[in-house]
């Protein structure tokens, strides 16, 4: 027999063989085959999406001098900007729809091909930095990556956290709803700059919900990376410290901020605050390779950064004004630091323009909801909205941010609504105390000088400004900080005990800590049973929302032509499009004060199509007994309106679902 025969007989044979087991034996459920392959989907979609963020970064900075990490981020953040910016244009256009997408994202890469591959080039330093950590830094750098990777897994399962339900990823799906960026006059969040949601709704419309988490979890991996080359570099530079030396600092820069609950857990929320961190990072870079080397179109990127960082939240502004008096006060002579800092702050304000542009076009006000009274926020309103959640931290916890907002601050109507974690402050004051007499140090140190004084004096007024997450921009701050605190304790000894040694169980203990709480959520949620098939994406949320998917799931059974204003309940992600939250919160005081009766209440709700009221009797129980602002007659009127109402349809004991009798 000839050899090719044999080898066609032995390839008809193989495949008889695994055809007719595979058959019998099948190792995956048809109906699952699709779901499993999911999260590859997600994978694939936000790689693609950073890779042509990093591209044309690149294309735009090359940043020779810069280490090799340094420019991995800073690039990424550049392109992920500029992207972002160009998505709020197409969206005016009416042009989020899916495979154009694609299309463009493919095109993109295959223009930008030649910087894309020199550009993951540069994740390869990672490899000496791993070789010259210790055995401390190598546990740490693999307690990252599992947090990481814990935080990935997280986000394959729908979504459940509270901001993204209320807006961060609700924006995004109803822009892409309606295949087009839309004003949306009840979310008056629709006001805030959307550098972060645009990339949400970019990454979404490129497969699904859950691609903005996983996307978000990526470009925060490519921000740490960032922040390892930035701490590796400039500890050594700035400091004297050999490469041995910053390499372990770096690793520990990352620990440090990875160690906060809050801040991991941003990834995989899909919430917008910790994407302002990379293009704080990137405005960093700059400004330091400004001061080593005073070419002035590092400052005017810097402007770039800092219009982008103001984009995804306004109170990054903060990094960009300590960085600006600092060069004014300490830069000669004067006449030259004012033209320089004229030009990068110019640069920066039309980076962020776009936004102000979206808010004039829709509302005539630039700054919508805030200082310009429009019909969609009139100034008591937003004034309201400010006092009616007080705050329960007292004065001298205000006064001694810095300290409380770490050692008191966490999630879940805990102080300050954040956790940063204690290695920030814990390392981050010794670091800080190595940088002070710097140029580079005094910046960092008015920057977060900026941030105590408004956490202090601006939250005993507005409130939201003692949220830690607000000021996540300054976060390689605090990453630098703390890293550089960690080489200081390298060579000291203490009676014969190396303090490396003994402060490095503790720093571990922080970092197994970090892994065990993250472990038991993953078990907990279980998020690969939907991610893969095994569970329903409806099970998963009944199980992690309560009665909330539950009442969403039953707002779609309404008949054709229903309308409903929520009461109390912020959330609209999962409702039918049919359906109003109350983002704000204060739906029933706007229409109390606006029309004093419960007549004239339900003739305006029934004048704009309401058919159906639901009442989240959670959040009524929650704000009635402390409300300053609806007063008991308000409160009067609100249950006599529910009285002369039919019957509720109730879910638990939690949502009440009413009808508006037609007049």
């Amino acid at each position: 027999m000839k050899k090719s025969a044999r080898i066609l007989i032995t390839l008809i044979w193989t495949l008889l063989v695994f055809g007719i087991y595979y058959w019998a034996h099948k190792p995956v459920s048809a109906e699952l085959v699709l779901p499993s392959l999911s999260p590859l989907v997600d994978i694939l979609a936000s790689l693609l999406l950073i890779s042509l963020c990093g591209a044309l970064g690149r294309s735009l900075v090359k940043g020779e001098s810069l280490a090799p990490l340094e420019r991995f981020s800073l690039q990424a953040a550049l392109g992920a900007g500029m992207i972002a910016t160009l998505w709020l244009l197409v969206g005016l256009v009416g042009g989020y729809i899916p495979w154009l997408e694609w299309v463009w994202l493919i095109t993109g890469l295959v223009i930008f091909h030649r910087s894309l591959r020199a550009w993951w080039m540069d994740l390869s330093s990672i490899i000496p930095l791993w070789n010259r950590a210790g055995a401390i830094e190598k546990f740490l750098a693999s307690a990252s990556a599992v947090l990481i990777s814990i935080q990935l897994l997280l986000a394959f399962a729908p979504p459940t956290r509270w901001d993204a339900l209320a807006y961060h990823l609700e924006l995004p799906h109803l822009y892409l709803q309606a295949g087009r960026l839309v004003f949306v006059p009840y979310n008056l969040f629709w006001g805030n700059p959307q550098l972060g949601e645009m990339l949400f709704t970019l990454s979404m419309g490129l497969f699904r919900l859950q691609t903005a988490a996983v996307f978000s979890v990526l470009f925060g991996a490519v921000w740490l990376l960032g922040l390892l080359g930035f701490t590796a570099r400039w500890s050594a530079e700035l400091l004297g410290w050999d490469e041995k030396m910053s390499a372990r600092c770096a690793w520990a820069a990352c620990m440090a901020l990875l160690a906060g609950f809050t801040i991991r857990h941003q990834f995989s929320w899909s919430y917008v605050d910790i994407l302002a961190a990379p293009m704080g990072l990137g405005l960093l870079i700059c400004v330091f390779e400004w001061l080593k080397t005073r070419k002035n179109s590092w400052l005017n990127w810097a402007g770039v950064f800092l219009g982008l960082a103001v984009a995804v939240k306004y109170p990054s502004a903060l990094l960009g004004l300590a960085v600006y008096l600092v060069v004014l006060w300490k830069i000669r002579p004067l006449r030259s630091s004012v033209r320089i800092v004229l030009c990068s702050g110019i640069i920066s304000i039309l980076v962020f323009s776009p936004w102000l542009f979206k808010n004039l076009l829709f509302t005539g006000n630039p700054f919508f909801p805030y200082l310009i009274p429009t019909y969609w926020a009139s100034a008591l309103r937003v004034q309201a909205a400010s006092l009616a959640t007080g705050s329960d931290i007292p004065l001298l916890g205000n006064l001694v941010f810095p300290f409380a907002s770490v050692l008191m601050g966490g999630e879940n109507g805990l102080w300050f609504g954040t956790e940063v974690g204690v290695v920030v402050l814990w390392m981050g004051v010794v670091g800080w105390w190595l940088y002070l007499r710097k140029v580079e140090g005094k910046i960092m140190t008015l920057a977060l000088f900026f941030v105590w004084a408004m956490a202090a004096a601006v939250s005993t007024v507005l409130w939201q400004f003692q949220q830690t997450r607000i000021y996540f921009g300054l976060l390689p701050i605090l990453g630098l900080l703390a890293g550089t605190g960690w080489g200081l304790f390298q060579s000291w000894t203490f009676h014969g005990i190396r303090l490396r040694r003994l402060l490095g169980a503790l720093f571990i203990f922080v970092a197994i800590l970090a892994c065990w709480q993250d472990s038991i959520e993953l078990v907990s949620l279980s998020p690969l049973q939907p991610a893969m098939g095994i569970q329903s994406n409806e099970t998963f949320l009944e199980n992690n929302l309560g009665w909330y998917a539950a009442a969403m799931k039953s707002l779609q059974d309404l008949p054709a032509g229903s309308r409903v204003i929520m009461l109390w309940e912020p959330r609209g992600l999962y409702a039918p499009a049919n359906v109003q939250p109350d983002v704000w919160i204060d739906t029933w005081r706007v229409a109390f004060w606006t029309y004093h009766t419960p007549e004239k209440i339900l003739d305006s709700w029934r004048s704009q199509g309401f058919t159906h009221i639901l009442v989240y009797q959670t959040g009524v129980d929650m704000i009635r007994p402390g409300d300053r602002l609806v007063g008991p007659d308000g409160w009067l009127a609100f249950d006599h309106l529910l009285g002369s109402l039919p019957q509720p349809v109730s879910y638990g004991k939690v949502y009440d679902l009413y009808s508006i009798p037609a007049q």
